[in-house]
């Protein structure tokens, strides 16, 4: 990228939130999907981009990705996608190069990689309808009630909270916090949701082993870019 005119800074890391002990209310918040008040951006590429000239912008994602590919691109279903390889595009510009460097059969694992995603995504759905999970959920809005909080699901708990400031969060966080371990939901929903992961994994076994292999191999090709000699 700095050959065509990108000098892209140093980053810092990203923030991460504090995690002392499983009590502490704040930090459980965050564990449990909650967000605090006190969260901030933190600057990178992304944030970076995009405060520069549209011009520049334009410039920079044709150095970073290439020109869009020709024609009308396949569309994917992202719910079932099966094997989609061969109607994924190739990987163009600065981007490109450098997965191609660390990952040569890109499309094979990008393939893959949806695939395993559409899985974990219909499990966590088919889940909730489980009738052990809908009970267990039933139990947890009702020990919510006791406490004085109107919710249908835990999701709903976070989804009305996450942009109050952390204060205002923490009761819910203690209510929910209690109500899961009095109703089991979080044990009764693993199970449900593991279950299913693995009835796919069973029918699907070709999937998960090309995707372990691929990442293996995309991992000791980036050790050799990097020149690192030894596994972290």
């Amino acid at each position: 990228m700095s050959a065509l005119g990108f000098q892209i800074p140093t980053f810092p890391d990203p923030a991460m939130v504090e995690r002392t002990s499983p009590f502490d209310l704040p930090s459980r918040a965050a564990e449990l999907g909650y967000l605090g008040e006190d969260a901030h951006p933190v600057e990178n590429l992304q944030t970076w981009i995009v405060e520069q000239d549209q011009e520049d912008i334009d410039r920079f994602f044709l150095a970073a990705f290439g020109p869009p590919p020709d024609g009308e691109p396949t569309v994917i279903d992202l719910t079932d996608p099966g094997d989609v390889r061969d109607d994924l595009p190739e990987r163009g510009g600065c981007n490109g190069q450098a997965e191609q460097e660390v990952q040569p059969a890109s499309n094979a694992y990008e393939s893959t990689r949806l695939q395993l995603q559409a899985a974990y995504n219909n499990a966590a759905a088919e889940a909730l309808q489980h009738s052990e999970v809908q009970a267990a959920v039933e139990r947890w809005s009702t020990c919510m009630s006791g406490a004085g909080m109107s919710y249908g699901t835990p999701n709903d708990a976070i989804v009305d909270n996450v942009d109050r400031p952390l204060p205002e969060q923490l009761p819910v966080v203690r209510a929910d916090q209690d109500c899961r371990a009095r109703s089991e939901y979080p044990a009764i929903a693993q199970r449900a949701f593991w279950g299913l992961q693995q009835e796919w994994a069973d029918a699907n076994p070709g999937v998960l082993t090309e995707y372990a292999t691929l990442r293996q191999s995309a991992l000791e090709n980036a050790r050799q870019v990097l020149g690192v000699t030894e596994s972290p």
